[in-house]
């Protein structure tokens, strides 16, 4: 009786958001991986690029949580106001350090200490997945929205860094010289397919009522064409990196499947909002 048509408050700015961050996390993930694999002499594939992709897509993060904020002039507020129980905040303090850690990274890759990059490789992993996971407990403090409360959600973004790092990679390969490209392309092939395994089966669970609800909006109402962007970005993705039929028809498979990325979490932000709250 008393439901009404509102707008979504969340949209593609949050979608954005959550993608731009997961490719700042993810590869960062995929560099510590080739330090641990012995390539952190590699100047530039491993040192430099890495830090700076990051440190782009961070300030696009800004951008996108910034602008999306109600009063985006009073921004600074999280910092000099914010209230610390919020995940909205500690987002924001995982941010700033996760982007401290990675000009760190760049200039001792700067200054040609390779080794060092070893020393960082554990607090880079940690702040990195912080960085793409610390929006699952952001989305859990929406009590309203039950889609956002499930336990799936913190490995689903997880893994969804670790593919799309290697997605990024993957693209960088055009322009890089990369060492261990099968290992660039393994950590993309994971990391996609325990992101559609752990999507599947969260949608296939059991769930309370409103969750249903919201997965059949996602599936088969007015989310579908962003649900089957996802799912056909996923499989030429993994097609595309799987065959290796080179540097471009595998860049053109990362960019597809970060596409789809992005499709899948548009969707996913929608249809949490589209079950009634009343």
């Amino acid at each position: 009786t008393y439901t009404i048509g509102h707008r979504l408050p969340w949209g593609s700015m949050v979608a954005g958001y959550l993608v731009t961050k997961a490719i700042a996390a993810g590869v960062m993930l995929v560099a510590s991986l080739l330090v641990l694999l012995g390539h952190g002499n590699e100047q530039i594939a491993v040192g430099v690029g890495p830090p700076m992709v990051a440190g782009v897509f961070l300030i696009l993060t800004g951008v996108f949580l910034v602008a999306d904020l109600k009063q985006p002039k009073r921004f600074h507020f999280l910092f000099t106001r914010g209230n610390r129980n919020s995940w909205l905040v500690k987002g924001a303090y995982v941010l700033v350090g996760f982007s401290l850690l990675c000009a760190i990274w760049w200039i001792a890759a700067l200054a040609d200490a390779g080794d060092f990059l070893r020393v960082l490789v554990f607090p880079t992993v940690i702040l990195a997945l912080g960085t793409a996971a610390y929006t699952a407990f952001l989305f859990a403090q929406c009590e309203g929205r039950d889609l956002w409360q499930g336990r799936m959600l913190l490995p689903v973004l997880s893994t969804q860094a670790v593919f799309a790092g290697g997605a990024a990679f993957t693209v960088l390969d055009l322009f890089l010289d990369l060492p261990k490209a099968n290992a660039v392309h393994l950590a993309l092939l994971i990391g996609l397919a325990l992101n559609i395994g752990l999507v599947v089966f969260e949608i296939t669970g059991r769930h309370s009522r409103h969750v249903p609800l919201a997965f059949a909006e996602l599936t088969n109402g007015a989310q579908r064409p962003r649900f089957v962007a996802w799912m056909l970005g996923s499989v030429t993705g993994c097609c595309l990196v799987a065959l290796d039929f080179g540097e471009v028809p595998s860049a053109i498979g990362a960019l597809a499947a970060l596409t789809g990325l992005f499709a899948y979490e548009d969707a996913y932000v929608r249809a949490g909002q589209s079950v009634p709250l009343s």
